[in-house]
């Protein structure tokens, strides 16, 4: 018997990135998701990899307009920090356009997460192409900086000598 998997081939023709993000201990950040492809892509299946406690808020993956209209999106945690995303459409029609964003999806961060760079990580992509079947993308990889909100003097707390930093530079600025 042949693994369904090793049928499928790497195709760096089509990809999913995502950009470098930063967020705060104790609020949410954005992650914007895009499709590069040359093929008609008609659906995308991929993991999302997050750092630990980093996880997707209740409804918090939404479609771009390459998709919306004509796809829809689900997504489940399969164990901390991994979720796992579809993106198909019911009418077999292909993703709009052949690059951009295609999905946004929104990031809480714990109040104890450690502010410090983490990876964030697409895996296990798979591309449903019109006419060729099931391609697999290259994993991508992106940085995670997490900051403490309102560390102006980055010493990865917020204290008193941050407060007098912004007043000095508020006034400095003559604001």
């Amino acid at each position: 018997g042949s693994d369904y998997t090793s049928q499928m081939t790497i195709d760096a023709s089509n990809r999913l990135t995502m950009p470098d993000i930063v967020g705060g201990v104790g609020f949410t950040a954005t992650l914007p998701i895009s499709l590069d492809n040359v093929d008609n892509i008609r659906a995308v299946g991929f993991v999302l990899n997050l750092p630990e406690g980093v996880s997707i808020i209740e409804d918090g993956a939404e479609l771009s307009s390459r998709a919306i209209r004509s796809h829809q999106i689900s997504y489940n945690l399969v164990k901390e920090g991994e979720y796992r995303f579809a993106i198909v459409s019911l009418s077999n029609k292909n993703i709009k356009n052949n690059e951009g964003i295609l999905l946004t999806v929104t990031l809480k961060i714990a109040d104890d997460v450690v502010p410090q760079d983490y990876n964030i990580i697409l895996s296990n992509i798979e591309l449903s192409a019109t006419g060729e079947g099931l391609k697999q993308a290259d994993d991508y990889t992106a940085k995670m900086t997490i900051q403490t909100v309102g560390d102006i003097d980055g010493d990865g707390q917020f204290t008193l000598n941050d407060i007098t930093a912004l007043i000095e530079l508020y006034l400095s600025r003559g604001i």
